[in-house]
Order: structure tokens, then C-alpha cells, then sequence
């Protein structure tokens, strides 16, 4: 499963507790960029993202690396499960969750 790194060590824990061989993927500018670890995700079926508020970086998901996650999960049967941590306490306008892309 894709994890992204750094990430809050709960998040972490709950994934490493039942055994899940965990890939970290770096985060960049606007987030982590599926398409620099499709190649280590080969085979996974499962990502964990934030794209709100990354903790801790405080990054947010541009809608272009949210759309491309989608299309990476699509094409690989993946689910794909966002943890909106402190999307609540955003401030302006909140940014679509990817049922709404």
C-alpha cells in the first residue's frame, strides 16, 4: 500500500499492525505525484493520502495530482481512502473530496 512520507505515526502504526507491506511516497510540492511511485506501487491496492492538510508538511493536493491518483486507482483496481485531517479548520473554500471529481 501507498503511504505518504512523512505521515503522522498513527496513521503509520494503523496500517503496520495487521502486516501491510507499506510504500512511502515522498511528498512533494503539492503532494505526493502517483505517477514518481507507480513503479513501487506496482501491485498494491490501497493509498492513504491527505490532500487537505498533509501532516505535517501542511501541503495541499493540487486537483491535477487528485485527478491522476484517481486514474492511477482506476487503472489498477485500487481503492484509495482520504484522510481529510483538519480539512474543517481550512480556511476559504474547502477543496472537492475525490467522489465529487
Amino acid at each position: 500500500m501507498g503511504l505518504e512520507e512523512p505521515c503522522h505515526r498513527n496513521v503509520r502504526h494503523t496500517y503496520e499492525a495487521p502486516g501491510a507491506l507499506i510504500v512511502p511516497c515522498q511528498m512533494g510540492p503539492d503532494c505526493m505525484d502517483i505517477e514518481c511511485h507507480a513503479a513501487a506501487l506496482e501491485g498494491a491496492r490501497l493509498v492513504n493520502v491527505s490532500p487537505s492538510f498533509q501532516f505535517p508538511t501542511g501541503v495541499v493536493m493540487s486537483e491535477e495530482r487528485r485527478r491522476a491518483l484517481l486514474q492511477w486507482a482506476y487503472v489498477h483496481h485500487a481503492c484509495v481512502i482520504e484522510d481529510d485531517f483538519d480539512c474543517e479548520h481550512r480556511l476559504g473554500c474547502g477543496i472537492r473530496r475525490r467522489y465529487g471529481l
